[in-house]
């Protein structure tokens, strides 16, 4: 008899389907010539709605805020610091193509370190099958190494034609890397570091236990391959001119975009397509379940909110299951147990004179 195959959820739809906005904007729009700041719009306002949705329903209401709250207090004062004094990026100022600042940073600066910082987090706890931080110092701080390098590898593709080519942010002294001075990706693993990290105290502290099982991975898995797809899409129409960096040097935009490709198929899309190996291939992998489309994050069962979150499962599962299911699972008659034979009963006869 074959098994009954799961039914997609509402939310799960919505889901998939900014995930196909994801590959669209990152993989669709690119070649058709649409413009920076308008690319960079509609990217954040797709993965903002996945991060409030996917999110909510991994993490809670709660969880969310608190991960946007660090990510764009963190991003933004080093960002901001690091325009002023040189540190931790190196010397650089942003241009008028992103629109609108907060103090020196354009305003969709900020909601890209959250929406792909999420990713890139998501990402890392696939790759080391870890749903939340351990109760040890190296699981605590595991996550959050990883979770830094996955999302530099974004930058790897992202600087050089963002920076040397197209020019929405110009590094004073150049770089070696089409432009891109080493300073920049040291600055920024030190910067998604550190709100990965403060996240990881958060959840280690409050013994939250995200839910997300393997459909919901793989939305995220699959939209960190878009990042990396959209970059090959790009070497498409990418022009055969020269650009010449603050400190002289020249580049062809053709080459850098193609160094860009390669990294996009070969390293971010390599970690994706692993992720989304190790997802597939989960032999006890967790179920969505529905009780976080109430919004509560399932914790470990020593929380002491486990209780009142078991009773809203229930609750859920009554609404969702037909009465005759719900009664056979928390309505049958328990099966009496089998009374134990005493030392002097025999298996095969009356008891013993």
């Amino acid at each position: 008899m074959s098994e009954p195959v799961a039914r997609i959820s509402r939310i799960d739809i919505i889901l998939w389907t900014l995930v196909a906005a994801f590959i669209v904007t990152n993989v669709v729009l690119p070649p058709l010539g649409v413009s920076t700041l308008a690319l960079s719009v509609i990217f954040v306002f797709v993965s903002a709605a996945f991060l409030v949705l996917h999110g909510t329903l991994s993490y809670g209401w709660r969880g969310v805020l608190i991960f946007s709250a660090l990510a764009l207090v963190i991003s933004n004062a080093m960002e901001n610091l690091s325009i002023v004094t040189g540190f931790p990026f190196g010397h650089y100022d942003y241009g008028s193509t992103l629109g609108p600042k907060l103090f020196l940073v354009p305003i969709l600066i900020g909601p890209a370190y959250v929406t792909v910082g999420y990713l890139a987090w998501t990402i890392a706890g696939i790759l080391l099958n870890m749903r939340k931080p351990g109760d040890r110092a190296f699981r605590i701080v595991a996550l959050p190494v990883v979770a830094s390098f996955v999302m530099v590898l974004w930058d790897l593709a992202l600087d050089p034609s963002s920076s040397t080519y197209r020019q929405s942010w110009i590094w004073e002294d150049g770089g070696g890397y089409f432009g891109v001075p080493l300073s920049n990706f040291l600055g920024w693993y030190l910067t998604v570091y550190l709100f990965f990290q403060a996240f990881t105290i958060y959840l280690w502290k409050t013994g939250s236990v995200p839910n997300l099982g393997r459909g919901r991975k793989l939305q995220v898995a699959v939209a960190y391959l878009s990042l990396g797809l959209g970059y090959v899409a790009r070497f498409a129409i990418a022009p055969n001119v020269v650009v010449v960096d603050q400190r002289g040097t020249p580049w062809n935009v053709h080459d850098l975009m193609e160094t860009q490709a390669i990294i996009g198929l070969f390293v971010i899309g390599f970690v994706a397509i692993v992720a989304i190996l190790k997802v597939l291939t989960e032999g006890d992998a967790p179920i969505d379940r529905d009780v976080v489309e109430t919004g509560h994050v399932m914790s470990s069962a020593s929380s002491p909110d486990s209780s009142r979150q078991l009773r809203t499962l229930k609750e859920v599962l009554r609404t969702r299951l037909a009465p005759d299911e719900w009664s056979a699972i928390f309505e049958r008659e328990p099966e009496p147990r089998p009374r134990n034979r005493g030392a002097n009963e025999r298996l095969d006869g009356p008891p013993r004179v």
